[in-house]
């Protein structure tokens, strides 16, 4: 019988790259106290050859500002929270 070898099921960084055609974006949201809170993206590099392969949004959101909208109008939250998230 011969051998079977693990190279076999192996994916060539190529067609790993291949795959990678649709959008990988993570944000993570933190709380911030600041009157202009700045947004990071950090870009998450294939170390081989692929480029950028993800990206993480570091979104800050301003605690006083969402204390002052939930007690306000549901309409002006929701705005809130997705003009943070977009």
């Amino acid at each position: 019988m011969g051998k079977k070898f693990a190279s076999e099921n192996v994916i060539s960084a190529s067609d790993l790259c291949s795959k990678r055609n649709w959008d990988k974006t993570a944000t993570i949201l933190y709380p911030t106290l600041l009157d202009i809170p700045t947004t990071a993206k950090i870009d998450i590099n294939d170390p081989v050859s692929c480029g950028n392969i993800a990206s993480v949004i570091l979104q800050p959101v301003n605690l006083e500002k969402v204390a002052g909208l939930v007690s306000g109008d549901l309409g002006e939250v929701r705005g809130y929270v997705m003009k943070s998230i977009s």
